[in-house]
């Protein structure tokens, strides 16, 4: 959080107050919309999101789009839970769901060398950006 600019502790709270809501409405969308549609609706949202990380000069643009793919990903991540059992065969479920959930744990680790790589990738491009 301290990468978005502004005031790390504001950020960091909003950060925490933006899970409470992404639960609701996954709960309600859930019911109405269904798992499909909302898990690809939040997979987009987090990739809308990735904007976060261009270098850019505004922090309520930087922190604005965290926060969203802060909100989609937590969403997205409560519907995985239900909606990935139901993709395997009752026989070989739960070692679908374990090594799905292993293959999940590499992304994790490998997360925070990532903003190195768009460092460098978007380099080039800090002129032309916000």
């Amino acid at each position: 959080m301290s990468d978005f600019g502004g005031n790390f502790y504001i950020t960091f709270l909003l950060s925490g107050l933006v899970e409470l809501p992404s639960n609701l409405i996954t709960a309600l969308g859930l019911r109405y919309i269904g798992r499909r549609k909302l898990y690809s609706g939040f997979m987009f949202l987090t990739t809308v999101s990735t904007l976060a990380v261009i270098p850019s000069k505004t922090t309520a643009f930087k922190v604005t789009f965290a926060l969203l793919g802060k909100f989609a990903d937590n969403s997205a991540w409560a519907v995985l839970f239900l909606y990935g059992p139901e993709i395997f065969p009752t026989v070989i479920r739960h070692i679908g769901i374990g090594s799905s959930s292993v293959v999940g744990r590499f992304g994790s680790i490998a997360a925070p060398f990532m903003k190195n790589l768009v460092r460098i990738q978007f380099f080039h491009f800090e002129n032309f950006l916000l």
